[in-house]
């Protein structure tokens, strides 16, 4: 069994059209999101999960969403957008970051397109980025 050791979020945008970010090709990143979170011992988990809204400025914009934790990639999807110009999404996705070292570390959640020469894409919102540490139980 698990128990909650921390809990964090990052909330840059709660609602839709109040942001207007343009999301970068790769290799450059936007970083949407971050915080802070402290794990326990023994067998540290965390479960994080985020929601970002964006819109598609031109064409058909390939995103890639990372989690990075301290700087390293942990987690990395695809979002294969069908949008059209203006047209918007909600794309929300969720992760387990298992057996995390003890001690306090830095979550960013960051994005990119893969295919921005003739693709184009903003973040528009809502933005949240949300972990929790779990810690086994004795």
């Amino acid at each position: 069994m698990y128990t909650v050791y921390d809990a964090a979020a990052s909330v840059p945008s709660a609602t839709f059209g109040s942001l207007s970010r343009a999301i970068p090709g790769t290799p450059s990143t936007i970083i949407l999101a971050e915080f802070g979170l402290a794990t326990g011992s023994p067998s540290p988990r965390v479960l994080l999960d985020a929601t970002v809204g964006v819109s598609a400025v031109l064409l058909a914009p390939n995103i890639v969403f990372s989690i990075l934790r301290d700087g390293a990639v942990i987690f990395t999807t695809q979002a294969q957008e069908s949008l059209t110009v203006i047209q918007n999404e909600t794309i929300s996705f969720t992760t387990a970051d298992i057996n995390v070292a003890p001690g306090y570390h830095s979550y960013q959640l960051v994005a990119s397109l893969t295919n921005a020469l003739l693709n184009a894409a903003n973040v528009v919102g809502p933005v949240t980025f949300t972990g929790i540490s779990l810690q086994k139980s004795s």
